[in-house]
């Protein structure tokens, strides 16, 4: 009970989302009718989170501040971890929130670039133009139209951007663009989510490959010639090395 009351009397950090200046506030004040007031992960139709009216010395005014969730209270990095999972990453933890409703309240509130070339996969998208339904979700989350056969498409597609293996987002040109709907300029670009989750796929996938590949010529060592040998030692010692010096 005591650790309790300890925990309630403790400053809360806030950070001013104008000028980003530093300051603390008790756990127990709030503002009636406060415009900048958000509580929870889509408390506001701004995407406002844990924020508040508080005034900041730097700008000389009251100003939304930004509250930092205190690391003795749940997980502060939840808010992160649902936004990255709504945008097309895995969940870690335990219960799983709804990912369909988290995605409907998350794109609801904040408007989208209309010229982000997306990534899907290509089966769904094969399927959705050939029952005629056109539509399927993109790795991000967003709901793409597919507006060509995807049998025609991959013939004329261009090699992919990649660094080792992964691809890299590129901005497709310099040029903003308005959209109509809402008014807003946006570049034609990659969608850097869709890029994200594709290579987070073929990280896991390559480290499945990878772990099982090892475990076979670990029970086989005998299959490995003296040439291929010398080539996985001057690969593994220096890994091995590394995780030594980290363990000790």
């Amino acid at each position: 009970m005591q650790a309790v009351k300890v925990a309630a009397s403790v400053r809360r950090k806030a950070l001013c989302c104008v000028c980003g200046n530093l300051r603390t506030v008790s756990p127990d004040y709030h503002r009636s009718n406060d415009p900048n007031y958000g509580y929870g992960d889509q408390a506001r139709a701004e995407g406002w989170r844990h924020t508040q009216t508080l005034k900041c010395d730097a700008c000389q005014d009251r100003t939304r501040h930004a509250l930092l969730r205190p690391t003795h209270v749940g997980d502060p990095d939840y808010d992160e971890k649902c936004q990255r999972y709504i945008l097309g990453g895995e969940w870690h933890d335990q219960y799983a929130p709804d990912r369909e409703q988290l995605r409907a309240e998350y794109f609801a509130q904040f408007a989208r670039n209309p010229y982000l070339t997306h990534r899907r996969y290509t089966a769904e998208a094969q399927k959705a133009w050939d029952d005629g339904t056109k539509w399927v979700t993109a790795l991000c989350g967003a709901q793409i139209e597919v507006k060509v056969d995807p049998r025609q498409a991959a013939k004329y597609s261009e090699p992919e951007h990649r660094i080792n293996g992964y691809l890299v987002a590129e901005q497709l040109s310099d040029i903003e663009y308005e959209d109509p709907e809402t008014g807003l300029w946006w570049l034609d670009m990659d969608c850097v989510d869709c890029i994200r989750v594709s290579n987070e796929l073929r990280r896991t996938r390559r480290r499945k490959l990878l772990e099982s590949w090892l475990a076979w010529f670990a029970r086989h060592p005998e299959t490995i010639g003296d040439t291929d040998a010398e080539t996985l030692m001057a690969v593994l010692e220096p890994l091995a090395k590394a995780l030594n010096e980290q363990q000790t």
